[in-house]
């Protein structure tokens, strides 16, 4: 139902978020300058193990670290099971793994959300190779769950669209407009191994690719670099310059270069490639906080069948 939930006084992150209407699409976020401790601190996380060379600097996203966090959407549906495959396909040495879930029935209006450490009900055969797992159950919406996640150097949710619309599923839809933190979108649970990454010569691009070669399972992977030449950028030297930078941190590197406008290519080619995963960078306008996807990237991340990561520069 519509309604207010107070999550902080003066000086808090975050003052309050509003639900427009009863399946709101969006969440209203106010914000304020953080002069004191948040009680939302636990909620978000410390990860005060991460050195400093870990720090996104200018969005390059360094490996040098001891400990990452990866902070993951649990639903227990079919969409979290994919998920939870795709995790298990690949190791994870020196990552933290965060699972959330949401309780909506204990929300408390007008109290700061509250987190409990339990084991879901859910079976689940596999576990996440290598990964230091945590469980917690939040009793606040999904969406503000996630969105307060800015410290994650990866937050991954599923996809949970029917194939008939352009829209994603509720919470995985709202993040794509309000990223907090870098995003991986799961529609397969597939190891990954072919990757498009898609190079523009922005900032965000390269921000992106940064972020991808950081994944332990980058350096066995086949990549494409994909660029399309709209008369707006050097295509030639935005594909050159992303294929040096991937040189010797993947197992190959191809370049394709077409004439087209950029969604549009980008699509064609998904559907000609089929990799398991696409690579998008999307701009931003004064940090993470305040991303929004831009069209080519959104368009992407709703109409694409494989797995997406989007990512942008710190700005």
């Amino acid at each position: 139902m519509p309604g207010r939930q107070r999550v902080g006084g003066r000086g808090s992150t975050l003052e309050e978020l509003v639900l427009v209407g009863a399946t709101a699409p969006y969440l209203r976020l106010r914000c304020a300058p953080a002069q004191e401790p948040s009680p939302l601190a636990s909620l978000r996380g410390t990860n005060q193990s991460r050195p400093e060379s870990l720090s996104r600097r200018r969005g390059y996203y360094s490996a040098r670290v001891s400990t990452r966090l990866m902070v993951v959407g649990d639903t227990g549906l079919a969409a979290s099971h994919v998920v939870w495959q795709w995790l298990a396909a690949h190791s994870w040495p020196d990552w933290k793994v965060e699972v959330l879930t949401a309780e909506t029935a204990d929300i408390q209006w007008g109290e700061p959300p509250s987190s409990v450490e339990w084991y879901p009900p859910w079976a689940r055969a596999t576990t996440i190779p290598e990964a230091t797992v945590a469980y917690l159950k939040v009793a606040t919406d999904p969406r503000l769950m996630l969105g307060l996640r800015s410290d994650a150097d990866l937050l991954v949710v599923g996809r949970t669209a029917e194939r008939r619309t352009s829209l994603l599923g509720g919470t995985t839809e709202w993040l794509v407009h309000h990223p907090p933190a870098p995003l991986a979108i799961i529609a397969t649970g597939d190891e990954v191994r072919k990757v498009t990454v898609c190079a523009d010569g922005s900032e965000h691009a390269t921000a992106t690719l940064e972020l991808f070669t950081s994944l332990p399972f980058a350096a066995g992977t086949e990549v494409t670099v994909f660029s399309v030449d709209d008369g707006r950028s050097d295509a030639d030297a935005a594909s050159s310059a992303a294929a040096g930078a991937l040189a010797g941190r993947v197992g190959s590197v191809e370049t394709v270069v077409v004439k087209d406008t950029p969604t549009r290519a980008i699509l064609a080619h998904l559907e000609t490639a089929r990799p398991d995963l696409v690579v998008v960078g999307t701009r931003g306008l004064t940090g993470w906080k305040r991303i929004r996807l831009g069209s080519t990237a959104g368009a992407v991340a709703r109409s694409a069948k494989c797995n997406i990561l989007v990512g942008a520069a710190d700005l």
